[in-house]
């Protein structure tokens, strides 16, 4: 698996070119929760401008998740409300942060009555942050999609169900101090709008292959149609994973790569 690079800051924003400088390709920011830790539309536009993608949280006092479903709800919908403003896909989820050590007894009842009451309006899809008990807890109770886990309260140890990992904590970058992350894929990350690709990308013009962010255009729309993946355009983890599947059936190099052997074998002469 190939992690890619994120940071998480609540004040004292790092310069986002120097962000991408450092090898970062993903902040993860905060909107709903106090003013103080809320991404504005000025800085989303900067970090767009410095070709940084973005995944969205939420979080108010450390323990809210204590309050129990209730406040779950209106949080959720706190969230929700603050984040299509800046023009988040309603589609992708929220992370919403439980800051402390839970205790076995506090997962079971008010954690869990939190996340029911979040559910109720975002479904069952949200990532959760917490240590590595809350997070096992959660998804294997079919609360949660997955976790953004911090190391903190983790013991050293990785949750099978981490899709987000917070490795480091007071990190100088960018001129700022920011808590290191790793992302396992690019779903749900809020890229930059792509331009329309340009004239001469027809299918066999070039090789598709994942990168961040995703290649688009009307040559992975007709690669997606030939290996039976959602013809959006956009070459995602889900394209990449069908065309292994078509390379596979086809013996071929099963890579992930549409080269001229795979656009070939889609009926694609390349030059």
């Amino acid at each position: 698996m190939t992690w890619i690079e994120a940071v998480d800051y609540a004040s004292r924003h790092p310069n986002p070119s120097g962000l991408y400088s450092a090898g970062i390709r993903v902040v993860l920011r905060y909107a709903g929760s106090e003013a103080w830790t809320a991404m504005t539309a000025a800085e989303q536009h900067e970090l767009f401008a410095a070709k940084l993608g973005i995944r969205a949280m939420f979080e108010d006092a450390a323990d809210q998740a204590l309050k129990g479903r209730a406040q779950g709800v209106a949080d959720a919908k706190r969230a929700r409300a603050a984040w299509t403003a800046l023009g988040y896909p309603t589609s992708y989820p929220i992370a919403f942060a439980i800051d402390f050590d839970a205790s076995p007894a506090q997962l079971s009842g008010a954690v869990a009555a939190y996340v029911a009451g979040i559910n109720s309006v975002e479904g069952q899809r949200d990532v959760e942050y917490g240590g590595i008990r809350t997070i096992d807890f959660l998804t294997s109770h079919k609360l949660a999609g997955g976790g953004f886990q911090t190391y903190a309260w983790s013991g050293g140890k990785w949750s099978a169900h981490a899709t987000i990992e917070q490795y480091a904590n007071g990190v100088r970058i960018a001129g700022a101090t920011v808590d290191r992350c790793r992302i396992s894929s690019t779903e749900h990350i809020w890229y930059p709008p792509t331009p329309k690709p340009p004239a001469g990308h027809a299918p066999g013009s070039r090789t598709l292959k994942p990168t961040t962010p995703p290649m688009t255009g009307s040559d992975v729309k007709y690669a997606q149609g030939k290996v039976g993946a959602t013809a959006d355009g956009i070459y995602g983890p889900h394209s990449v994973a069908a065309v292994k599947t078509w390379q596979s059936r086809h013996h071929l190099a099963v890579d992930g790569l549409v080269g001229p052997a795979t656009w070939a074998s889609m009926g694609v002469h390349t030059s």
